[in-house]
């Protein structure tokens, strides 16, 4: 922001370490709350778990091989394209419905317009035919845009790729019904 500003950075002022406080606390919440919302869509759909596990265990061989869990550094450093795609997951219309500008929506968060597809970020590669991860396949503002966005969003989504890809890795996310 100081080079848009045409200015030197200060590195000192107050908002810098509030700021930083809020980017080791503040966020863990929305990264928790996304984690257990993102556990329940694997546990509700159980193809795309499996799938998301297959994917885990061919990119990470050599942890496969050793009888371990891939390190963070492994997963940060492979391609997985169906973990970004379950990461990315989200809805882009409301009911084949066209919304006009200015109209208020209420109550989107349940219904089969909020079911996961994340399959919706994969593109087929024209030249290997396998599936890469693309993120313009559909809008994503969580984070927010331009110079004022969230600064911690690449921490975040590495966070919750690592977290759901260790849970995948060790665990089979099920429904338990009680009698």
């Amino acid at each position: 922001m100081a080079r848009n500003d045409f200015r030197q950075p200060d590195y000192h002022r107050r908002g810098i370490s509030d700021d930083f406080f809020g980017f080791m606390l503040a966020g863990h919440d929305t990264s928790a709350t996304t984690v257990a919302w993102g556990l329940k869509y694997l546990t509700d759909n159980p193809d795309v778990q499996t799938r998301l596990r297959e994917d885990l265990r061919v990119s990470n061989l050599t942890a496969l091989e050793e009888n371990r869990a891939p390190t963070a550094h492994e997963l940060a450093s492979t391609q997985i394209p169906s973990l970004e795609a379950v990461v990315e997951e989200q809805d882009t219309t409301i009911l084949d419905c066209s919304i006009q500008k200015g109209t208020n929506n209420l109550l989107m968060a349940n219904g089969p317009c909020k079911y996961a597809v994340p399959d919706r970020w994969l593109k087929k590669d024209t030249r290997t035919g396998s599936d890469v991860f693309d993120p313009m396949s559909g809008p994503q503002l969580a984070f927010g845009l331009g110079s004022r966005a969230c600064f911690g969003r690449g921490f975040a989504l590495q966070e919750l790729k690592i977290q759901l890809a260790l849970i995948v890795w060790h665990f089979v996310l099920d429904i338990h019904l009680q009698s």
